[in-house]
């Protein structure tokens, strides 16, 4: 329970008003905090400052100086907080009807950006910002819950998955990796769900096996660089029957469907064909072995043997069949593919 009081008196309300700025009551300080909505520690070195919620309040605590300051924006009784690493953003969010999800910057109190009606009618259940503050996720009410990933800033969502998995289980809570804020986890009351988002091109796939000590809970069974331009769309066909495969699809941007074979990996499936080194797996590559391609791809390996052994030198070269490891994020980005450093090594 929350009370909220205002500064203004009546003879202060008359002599102040001013018609060209009509704001009837200022608000003072608040009494009472939202204890579903978690407190959220803003101290830094230059300041000692805590965040909570009450009723469809923020207030910005100053738990030195006892000063209080409030942030407004909310119709509905906010449900959630939670702020990047720096403390420098602040998500706020309610799930009633006309729900907004907002983004303040602290140091300025102000908003820096507000998503309205992110599931129009439906409502949320859970919204987090990252700790790099790259992305907003926020999961809606609907009958089968849909995902969406924003970028701060943008009123349109960089993609949305409907989460057929949870059936009538409902998402509670979003949880960030603190090293990679392109995999996050969905915590339900009953379940919890893996997700992975990566280069807005990239699709991973996960399914969900025996707990051991060796490959753990979750199996990884691909990443695929499907798309030239970000993926809107996620989609997945469940399991019919005993004999069916489920069916999982991606939406890109550059308006391609492009559908992945959950039941095999490729790679496999191409190295139990046999033969000798790399022979099995010359069918992946567009156009196969002799086509141009691949033959890029060669050129390509021999450059990078170039810049390992020097461009100007006047000594024979050596041709081998290996490269120096640094050379392998240049060679897999001239490909058209851009991992990090960190993913390759």
């Amino acid at each position: 329970m929350s009370r909220i009081s205002s500064d203004s008196t009546d003879s202060e309300f008359l002599s102040n008003t001013n018609l060209t700025n009509f704001s009837p009551f200022n608000l003072k300080w608040v009494f009472g905090i939202n204890s579903t909505v978690p407190i959220i520690n803003l101290t830094t070195k230059e300041r000692t400052l805590i965040a909570y919620a009450s009723s469809h309040v923020i207030i910005l605590y100053n738990y030195c100086s006892r000063e209080m300051f409030t942030l407004q924006g909310h119709s509905n009784e906010i449900r959630t907080l939670s702020t990047d690493f720096s403390g420098k953003y602040l998500l706020s969010a309610d799930f009633g009807k006309d729900s907004v999800v907002i983004i303040w910057n602290i140091e300025k109190r102000i908003p820096m950006c507000t998503i309205f009606n992110p599931h129009n009618d439906a409502g949320m259940t859970a919204a987090k910002i990252s700790f790099d503050a790259k992305y907003i996720v926020t999961v809606g009410n609907e009958n089968c819950q849909l995902l969406k990933i924003w970028t701060p800033g943008k009123d349109i969502a960089d993609a949305s998955i409907e989460l057929h998995p949870t059936k009538r289980d409902r998402v509670k809570e979003i949880s960030f990796n603190d090293n990679n804020s392109d995999q996050f986890i969905l915590t339900l009351e009953y379940q919890v769900l893996f997700v992975t988002w990566d280069n807005a091109m990239t699709v991973a796939v996960f399914k969900k096996g025996k707990p051991n000590f060796s490959s753990g809970f979750w199996i990884f069974l691909g990443k695929y660089h499907s798309h030239y331009l970000c993926i809107k769309e996620l989609l997945f066909q469940p399991l019919i029957n005993a004999s069916n495969t489920p069916r999982f699809f991606s939406l890109g941007a550059d308006k391609n469907l492009v559908e992945y074979d959950l039941a095999n990996r490729s790679i496999e499936e191409m190295s139990k064909l046999g033969g000798e080194g790399i022979e099995p797996y010359y069918p992946l590559i567009k156009g196969g072995k002799n086509g141009s391609f691949f033959n890029e791809i060669k050129d390509l390996f021999y450059y990078s043997q170039i810049l390992q052994q020097g461009e100007n030198i006047l000594n024979s070269r050596i041709i081998t069949d290996k490269i120096s490891i640094k050379q392998i994020p240049n060679l897999i980005r001239s490909l058209g593919y851009y991992p990090s450093n960190k993913e390759v090594f």
